[in-house]
């Protein structure tokens, strides 16, 4: 059975290697929260809802213009990045950058984190 404390510990990882990433959440692609890293006066239930729709429009989207699939969402602002990323079957994962963010570190810190998701459901499923 999977621990969702492990999903916790994947982003304090992501955090603690990462001084551009500023909040960050694991999230099913249906919008429920697994795990999170978000400021207190955030609505985790609208952060996954959006989440999880602003990705299934995009890979609506990119399908039907470019017929491939998306492999992440950048929405952009002059108060930082949001960045919603496919990261494992039925997950993905949210994260909030901050403004002067180098969005090279920022997606490779997303990528690790992806893997490191991908081999704990991995482990759990063998």
């Amino acid at each position: 059975m999977l621990d969702i404390t492990q999903f916790n510990n994947i982003l304090d990882e992501l955090h603690a290697n990462s001084a551009e990433i500023e909040a960050s959440a694991i999230i099913t692609d249906d919008g429920m929260m697994m795990a999170s890293h978000l400021p207190v006066a955030v609505n985790e239930e609208r952060i996954s809802a959006m989440s999880a729709a602003l990705l299934s429009v995009s890979e609506r989207m990119i399908e039907t213009l470019l017929g491939n699939k998306s492999e992440r969402v950048i929405v952009q602002s002059k108060a930082g990045y949001v960045i919603v990323s496919a990261t494992a079957k039925n997950l993905l994962l949210t994260v909030m950058a901050c403004p002067s963010a180098k969005l090279g570190m920022v997606f490779h810190d997303i990528n690790k984190t992806s893997q490191s998701v991908q081999e704990l459901l991995n482990g759990q499923m063998a």
